[in-house]
């Protein structure tokens, strides 16, 4: 059985990752008995020792390298993201697998410097927003021909804020549409972000992300032969199988992800928070 350890916790991924590894998942295939959480560092020790008691866990780590030699992967799930390099680092640089949870980096820099450390140490490395693994883009992708042909332009709506929180409608038109982005614009209020994505072919995308909305993700996508809405509601599937794909990646040591795809996506979020600055168009190019 794979051991696993997280490093640093957040209000709410700690808690349902460690549910969907540990535990019995009535919603799909489990992972109880291929891995178990079993140790955990938190810079606060008093969250860190309630947490390990709390979900079953078995050790609390002294330190935030700890788990080198002891665990199989490692999940960095501290937030907000501006310590996942920090944090990431010592795992990279020794061969463990290693999840970083959404966003990758707060800035491009911080993610550049963990998918170099990755590939130089051929070190597993993993990072997404769980909509990548909706069951509804799931059975979109399966059907995307017959439903709209070539998909051509999308809409996607989603709460909060642009790059911490706006990471999951990013990742929902991106696991449809695909890499190839050449430019962003962000028509910025304090209210909301309405971001223009261009790609390359001429495809369009608009991510509205709405401060004052309450939790919920809609993708519209329309193509050559109709149109689609891919409106995701099963929190506990996409959960599930991000953590699969997490587990398989340190089972396989392969890489679910390309490295050159979870740099686009956040490199096109920095991007349009650079324009919302300034109104102007952001080659994604200057970015990357």
């Amino acid at each position: 059985m794979l051991d696993l350890a997280i490093i640093g916790l957040s209000p709410q991924h700690p808690r349902s990752f460690s549910q969907l590894i540990n535990e019995e998942n009535p919603n799909g295939e489990g992972l109880n008995g291929v891995a178990r959480i079993s140790m955990l560092w938190d810079r606060d020790r008093a969250a860190a020792e309630e947490f390990v008691a709390e979900h079953g866990l078995e050790t609390v780590l002294d330190d935030p390298t700890a788990a080198i030699g002891k665990a199989d992967g490692v999940l960095v799930l501290e937030d907000p993201g501006d310590t996942h390099l920090e944090l990431a680092r010592p795992y990279l640089e020794a061969g463990v697998p290693t999840f970083v949870d959404k966003p990758f980096a707060l800035g491009i820099e911080h993610a550049k410097e963990m998918v170099r450390l990755a590939q130089a140490h051929d070190t597993p490395l993993m990072s997404s927003s769980a909509l990548r693994y909706a069951r509804e883009v799931i059975d979109f992708k399966a059907k995307e021909k017959e439903l709209v042909g070539e998909a051509r332009v999308a809409v996607a709506t989603g709460p909060n804020e642009l790059v911490y929180y706006g990471i999951h409608a990013a990742e929902l038109f991106y696991t449809v549409m695909g890499p190839g982005i050449a430019w962003v614009r962000n028509e910025y209020t304090d209210e909301y972000d309405i971001v223009h994505v261009r790609y390359t072919d001429g495809r369009a995308v608009t991510m509205q992300i709405i401060r004052s909305a309450r939790y919920g993700f809609l993708l519209n996508v329309y193509g050559t032969e109709g149109c689609a809405e891919i409106a995701v509601r099963d929190a506990n599937f996409f959960y599930a199988e991000q953590m699969r794909n997490v587990v398989r990646m340190i089972q396989t040591r392969e890489n679910p992800i390309p490295h050159e795809e979870m740099l686009e996506v956040i490199g096109m979020l920095v991007a349009a928070e650079q324009s919302g600055e300034t109104g102007e168009q952001v080659d994604l190019s200057s970015v990357l």
